[in-house]
């Protein structure tokens, strides 16, 4: 067996629990479906993706009466919108009970909610409360439930998911996770935990140096599951910050330093060249990431071979944006 660089094998698919009808499956109220095309053809190539509507699995019909969340003194209720209504709260918490002892078998590594579901949104669904008058963003019933149960899942919504500097992120931090849950599985934490972190310290450093100061720390404490588990939420929780521009170019020095001794006057000339005019916004960033994968390549520098940073998964790498 094939093995990538974290010891899990090279052909292991992903899984990511996904919203039927961005799969294209017509479970909507109106029976139509929201099909998402980079998600129903190019996620399902390189990805294993289990469709999942609380709605029409719960029972509740397609086509159905739409519903909306409603806030009172007591609880967050689901109530149908067409006369007469009817509370739904409890027909989609049994099927909410039931579908994640399901997905507690083998739990998804990611889920793609679908947006402004009153049963799946992603702080996109209006939750409308009738003491007050006025409607607030909250999350839909499974989704909520979703995040309780399994915090360290990458949770997304099919809107989060437009551009491609957003479907970057979403593949790495999915492809990260996945690593720290291999880890977590193989019960090699919290041993191997500082090997982990000092293999993805640029990721983190490009998005917030206090938590990469933080993370450190945590690396270097006392052993025991409780800094595992407080490492795992901090990543989770700092994958999720866009990378900054000013960020990337401090990281790309970084990794420079590791082997300017190793190259000559006028490559190291050429690196801080490509290196400026990115920091000045003339190029892209591609033009000296490239130039030190290259020069990691050919010098054979291990520590900068072994950066997710710079040398992404090749299962990541082969899935369009």
């Amino acid at each position: 067996m094939e093995l990538t660089t974290d010891g899990s094998p090279k052909d292991r698919r992903i899984l990511v629990a996904t919203s039927a009808c961005l799969l294209g499956h017509r479970v909507r109220y109106d029976g139509a479906d929201k099909r998402s095309d980079w998600i129903a053809d190019t996620l399902a190539q390189h990805l294993t993706l289990v469709p999942f509507c609380p709605e029409a699995e719960a029972g509740l019909g397609v086509p159905r009466t739409p519903m909306r969340l409603i806030r009172d003194s007591q609880s967050l209720r689901l109530i149908t919108l067409d006369p007469p209504t009817r509370d739904m709260t409890l027909v989609l918490q049994h099927f909410i009970e039931r579908k994640m002892v399901q997905l507690s078998a083998v739990p998804p590594a990611g889920i793609i909610f679908k947006s402004g579901s009153p049963s799946c949104g992603l702080k996109s669904v209006g939750v409308w409360h009738p003491e007050t008058a006025t409607t607030e963003m909250g999350s839909g019933l499974f989704a909520q439930a979703c995040l309780q149960a399994w915090p360290l899942t990458v949770s997304v919504q099919e809107s989060d998911l437009t551009t491609t500097m957003n479907r970057g992120l979403f593949l790495e931090r999915l492809f990260v996770m996945d690593r720290w849950r291999h880890l977590l599985e193989c019960g090699q934490a919290p041993k191997a935990l500082s090997r982990f972190h000092a293999r993805h310290k640029f990721q983190i450093m490009s998005r917030d140096r206090q938590a990469l100061s933080i993370l450190g720390q945590l690396t270097a404490g006392p052993p025991g599951e409780p800094r595992v588990a407080e490492y795992g939420r901090r990543l989770l929780t700092t994958l999720a910050i866009p990378p900054s521009h000013a960020l990337q170019i401090d990281v790309l020095m970084h990794l420079y330093g590791m082997i300017k001794k190793s190259v000559s006057a006028s490559e190291n000339k050429e690196f801080l060249s490509l290196t400026e005019k990115s920091r000045q916004l003339r190029t892209s960033l591609h033009e000296p990431l490239s130039w030190l994968r290259f020069q990691a390549q050919r010098c054979q520098n291990r520590y900068l071979l072994e950066q997710w940073y710079l040398f992404p998964d090749p299962r990541q790498a082969a899935i369009p944006i």
